[in-house]
């Protein structure tokens, strides 16, 4: 593993080189440590918000499946409701139709 010196930035192997070989500066094993750790940190969360989006992107998905399945099913409900309605409503003309015929075209002598 190569870390970088903190005073000219050159990458070295802090198991073979106690000083950075490009400037002789010591490096701080409790800093590094530090700064190691920090960034496996930032990658475990990275880790974790990549997971979490794609839970997120996962339920969403399952949302819009579910609401366009309720909205296609509603729709065909809503459809045969018309249906029904205009069937109610062709039934009912007729019986108001064949009752008036029935009671007035007697009056006029048919």
């Amino acid at each position: 593993m190569n870390i970088h010196c903190d005073y000219c930035g050159s990458a070295f192997d802090p198991e073979e080189n106690a000083v950075c070989p490009q400037c002789g500066a010591p490096w701080d094993r409790d800093a590094e440590k530090g700064r190691v750790r920090a960034a496996e940190e930032k990658r475990e969360k990275e880790k974790k918000a990549a997971a979490d989006t794609e839970n997120l992107f996962r339920a969403a998905d399952a949302i819009q499946r579910t609401v366009g399945t309720v909205g296609r099913a509603a729709g065909s409900v809503h459809r045969v409701l018309r249906v029904v309605f205009w069937i109610i409503f062709l039934v009912v003309l007729v019986i108001i139709l064949s009752t008036f015929f029935r009671v007035f075209l007697p009056f006029f002598g048919l």
